[in-house]
């Protein structure tokens, strides 16, 4: 990163922080109430096949404040918007110089509905201590969380 700035690789004008799901490697048959006894997946309810076991949600809505997957217990139940499926993911975010492209940070966290927001804030705390970026403006267009930032020593001073 050092050696880009030194080298005019990373623009001093425009980064953009976004976001993505990332699918944990997990199915909702991983999926059992927190309070529950289980403790690997072939307990509870597998009659006799531990490979498959037949879990029955039926009636009851799956949520993060009542399951949990027995094989990645930090996946969340996430959508990527309103009408889109239900996945067990965790979230990704990246800090982007626009110029190029370049990724400056990145961060994974849980899918919990704030984390853009929140992973945006560390991110670029982060940057600015490492390499003193300064933020000069911040803005949440349609609750994508854009920032402008400049280089303390650029010629560029918004």
């Amino acid at each position: 990163m050092a050696r880009g700035i030194v080298q005019e690789l990373v623009s001093d004008e425009y980064f953009t922080v976004d976001g993505t799901l990332i699918a944990s490697y997990t199915s909702f048959k991983r999926l059992r109430p927190i309070e529950s006894p289980d403790e690997k997946v072939s307990d509870g309810s597998d009659n006799g096949d531990g490979g498959n076991p037949s879990v029955n949600f039926r009636g009851e809505r799956r949520s993060n404040a009542r399951h949990r997957s027995l094989t990645d217990p930090q996946a969340r139940l996430a959508r990527k918007s309103q009408g889109g499926s239900t996945m067990l993911a965790h979230s990704a975010h990246a800090l982007m110089e626009n110029r190029h492209g370049l990724i400056v940070d990145f961060e994974v966290d849980q899918a919990d509905g704030t984390a853009k927001r929140r992973n945006a804030l560390l991110i670029v705390k982060r940057v600015r201590r490492r390499h003193q970026l300064m933020v000069t403006r911040t803005w949440v267009p349609t609750r994508a969380t854009t920032t402008e930032c400049s280089w303390p020593n650029s010629s560029t001073k918004r």
